[in-house]
């Protein structure tokens, strides 16, 4: 699997230029069209993404840095006893927005769902952490004790 976007610059491409985006995606995908992602789906994820960390306190000048890698369903028949042609999408949320920095072409399997994994900086992690402290009373787990409030006594 080989990096299609190594001819653009390393900053990679604006996902807003969804035609560019498309003709990307579809160098990468060849031929293969049913189980890939295409600009608009990529779109749909990061403002799913966007909306949870606004949820998790996060202002979007302090996501700068996340990235956030997808990967498309695969045919959800099992009628289908081989893998499919699917995608592999690595996006970056940077000060002028989201952009492709990597996209490549991926084995999928029956049943196998879209798989959505997000990245942050280690300052928007602790910025999250505080701001879900501020809203519940949140402390660590210790193993083998139960909180006092749930005790049976």
């Amino acid at each position: 699997m080989t990096n299609k976007l190594n001819k653009l610059s390393k900053r990679g491409h604006p996902l807003s230029d969804y035609h560019g985006t498309n003709l990307i995606l579809d160098s990468v995908h060849g031929a293969a069209r049913s189980w890939t992602l295409d600009a608009s789906t990529l779109s749909r994820c990061v403002k799913e993404v966007e909306v949870q960390m606004k949820e998790d306190g996060l202002a979007k000048s302090s996501m700068i840095g996340t990235r956030v890698s997808i990967s498309s369903a695969g045919p959800s028949s099992k009628s289908y006893r081989y893998s499919v042609i699917g995608s592999y999408v690595v996006l970056k949320f940077t000060r002028t927005g989201w952009r492709v920095i990597l996209a490549q072409r991926a084995t999928r399997y029956p049943r196998q769902k879209e798989e959505v994994s997000i990245s942050v900086t280690s300052v928007a992690f602790e910025k999250m952490k505080n701001a879900l402290s501020r809203r519940y009373r949140v402390r660590p787990l210790v193993e083998g004790k139960v909180p006092s409030a749930v005790n049976d006594n």
